[in-house]
């Protein structure tokens, strides 16, 4: 990554933050949809061919790779809502970049979870994971991912151009 401005930019921290925990943030994601899928839509404990394939599924080594773009998008989304190029002024001894990566966790927490009361995220995270095709049709799982992101924000990412993000029409 190169620093185009200030080393100690709080947007270049936090962007160090987030892909230091990507991969940990990925699986946690993978088990919070799992988790919440059998919490909504199988509560009483069903067996079925799905629920097997699902329950059968190891996060530990797979490709999570699928989900990249997911990640790099509300990772964008999250330093344009939070971010200021100021860091605060810590009093209890942590460094920024611990700071950062404790907020990053729990901001990124707190919208699985919403996200995971949405059929349409639940049902795209399992294509993208449990059920990936052997084809190439995984570019709609992650424009599925991309249209839920720009649905909920309400904004619109271009990634040609940076990380401009502009309202929506």
């Amino acid at each position: 990554m190169e620093r185009k401005f200030f080393p100690l930019d709080k947007n270049y921290i936090l962007r160090d933050a987030q892909r230091q925990q990507k991969q940990h943030l990925l699986a946690k994601t993978v088990g919070l949809v799992r988790q919440r899928y059998f919490d909504y839509y199988n509560p009483l404990g069903l067996i079925d061919d799905t629920v097997m394939r699902i329950k059968a599924y190891e996060v530990e080594g797979a490709n999570l790779s699928f989900l990249d773009e997911f990640y790099e998008t509300l990772s964008g989304i999250y330093r344009y809502q939070f971010g200021s190029n100021q860091l605060e002024l810590l009093f209890d001894g942590a460094s920024h970049q611990q700071k950062y990566e404790t907020d990053w966790e729990q901001g990124y927490t707190a919208w699985l979870e919403e996200f995971c009361m949405k059929k349409s995220f639940l049902t795209a995270v399992f294509e993208a994971t449990v059920f990936a095709p052997e084809d190439n049709a995984m570019h709609m799982v992650g424009r599925r991912l991309k249209v839920f992101l720009k649905q909920y924000f309400d904004i619109n990412v271009c990634h040609r151009k940076g990380f401009p993000v502009l309202k929506s029409a």
